[in-house]
């Protein structure tokens, strides 16, 4: 993992705090979200992200979308689509002995980029919380500024609280027109390479 990945760190830790939800409390009920709650003494608003969003939130927005979306953070999938470039140049100037070998490299990064986008939701939930973090906001918070470090100050408190964390996945699905259309994307089998 890289050293400027803190995003995973982060998703890591929210994920090591979910073994310990047990019959939480709901922010859905009777299919209707609430708009306010109380969540370890603090009082949060869920707002409409176009309501809270300045362009450093925005860009923050579609970086936890892609990441929720894809399985992967941001820096997971640079890195993905480079070792896919690599292995491409490499494919361009390479022997035949060594393309065959460089193929299924390449087919199988290829196909684990296809399975991070295979629906998995627990997997998922910590990339929620944080996506949540944009438009979920504290009663008196600075609504132009956002980092890591508030967004885990947020999820504790929802955590500590012992808040659904299946009802934050789903309002963060419903937040993006994106993440709707990604979840409906069926993906094809997982294809066996063959050597020969």
């Amino acid at each position: 993992m890289s050293d400027k990945d803190k995003l995973r760190e982060a998703f890591d830790q929210v994920a090591e705090r979910l073994n310990f939800v047990n019959k939480p409390k709901r922010l859905i009920e009777g299919g209707k979200i609430k708009s306010e709650f109380i969540a370890n003494g603090n009082t949060y608003y869920i707002c409409p992200p176009e309501k809270v969003f300045n362009f450093a939130k925005w860009n923050a927005y579609q970086q936890l979308e892609q990441a929720l979306g894809l399985n992967k953070t941001p820096q997971e999938i640079y890195d993905s689509f480079k070792r896919l470039y690599d292995n491409q140049i490499r494919l361009m100037s390479d022997t035949k002995d060594n393309w065959l070998t460089l193929q299924s490299k390449n087919m199988l990064d290829c196909l684990n980029c296809l399975d991070s986008m295979k629906p998995s939701d627990y997997q998922r939930l910590p990339m929620a919380y944080y996506l949540c973090t944009l438009f979920i906001v504290r009663k008196g918070a600075d609504l132009s500024y956002w980092n890591v470090d508030l967004a885990q100050d947020y999820i504790n408190d929802w955590t500590e609280e012992n808040l659904s964390p299946y009802d934050f996945f789903h309002i963060a699905l419903i937040s993006s027109k994106e993440l709707q259309e990604i979840s409906l994307i069926e993906l094809p089998p997982r294809v066996q390479i063959q050597r020969d």
